[in-house]
Order: C-alpha cells, then sequence, then structure tokens
C-alpha cells in the first residue's frame, strides 16, 4: 500500500503594502507641564502594513520614521532634536482597536536652556497608557520632566 502525504498547500498570503506619509500636527498638552503646552511636529515615515490573507483585515502595521518636534508655552520655546523612531502596532485576529501600538528606542530628545538636555528611551505602549502622546516611556530611561517644565515656564 502506498503511502498518501497529506498537506495544505502553502498559503499564499499577500505581499505587505508599504506607504510613504508625512504626517504635520499641532496639539495643546495638559498632562505634560502643570500648564498648558502647545505641541507642534512633524513625522515622515514608511507604514508597512500587514493584512491576514484570509480575512483582508489588518493584523499588524509597522511605522519607522523621523519626527521633528516643538514646545512651547509662555513664551517659550524648545525644539527637540529630530529623531527616528520605530512602532508596531498589533491587531486581533477580528480587527478593530490595536492590541498594542509600541514605541521602542528613543522617545524625545530635548536641548534645554541651560545646556542639559531632556532624553527619554525606552518602550511605551500607548494602548496600555490611553494616550496619543508621550514624552517618558513606562520602561527604560525617563527624562527630568521638572527640568522640561521648568524651561517652559
Amino acid at each position: 500500500m502506498a503511502a498518501i502525504a497529506l498537506s495544505a498547500p502553502p498559503a499564499s498570503a499577500a505581499p505587505p503594502v508599504r506607504e510613504s506619509v508625512v504626517d504635520e500636527f499641532s496639539f495643546v498638552d495638559t498632562e505634560l507641564c502643570p500648564f498648558p503646552v502647545v505641541i507642534e511636529g512633524r513625522a515622515e515615515y514608511r507604514a508597512t502594513l500587514h493584512r491576514n490573507p484570509d480575512t483582508g483585515l489588518l493584523r499588524r502595521v509597522n511605522l519607522h520614521g523621523t519626527e521633528e518636534l516643538s514646545y512651547s508655552a509662555n513664551g517659550q520655546t524648545l525644539e527637540a532634536d529630530p529623531f527616528p523612531y520605530n512602532i508596531h502596532i498589533t491587531f486581533g485576529p477580528e480587527g478593530g482597536a490595536p492590541r498594542s501600538n509600541v514605541v521602542t528606542g528613543l522617545v524625545l530628545r530635548v536641548p534645554l536652556p541651560d545646556g542639559t538636555t531632556f532624553l527619554s528611551a525606552g518602550r511605551l505602549d500607548f494602548v496600555v497608557t490611553g494616550q496619543d502622546f508621550a514624552a517618558t516611556p513606562q520602561v527604560g530611561l525617563s527624562g527630568d520632566l521638572d527640568a522640561l517644565c521648568g524651561a517652559l515656564s
């Protein structure tokens, strides 16, 4: 009797879609300092979208780019050094809201007028924090927020 190998045909996953994006934004942050801070920025990044081959729903998005930010309050403006970033966003099999939205690496680097530098680096998950923006990571090196806010006061 001959043996018959039963195997599924190889999955034909759709190739990832890649897009180049430029995003300019401005908003008022009321949580960073004890006073409102206007944050303006420009991000240039490459987005890679991975879809579930069976449903077509997004399962992962990777963003890799460079961001430039300025912080303004009380007549003072601080310019962050342009910084590279990587963001990995994952979705469940049912689609919908992201399960995670994780930044790893440099979060923010801002030269301060006194010659010091506000520096934050590590891991930050925006889904866990419930925020769209943060200056400090959940895990890693957190910059001196008192010094940053002091320079803006």
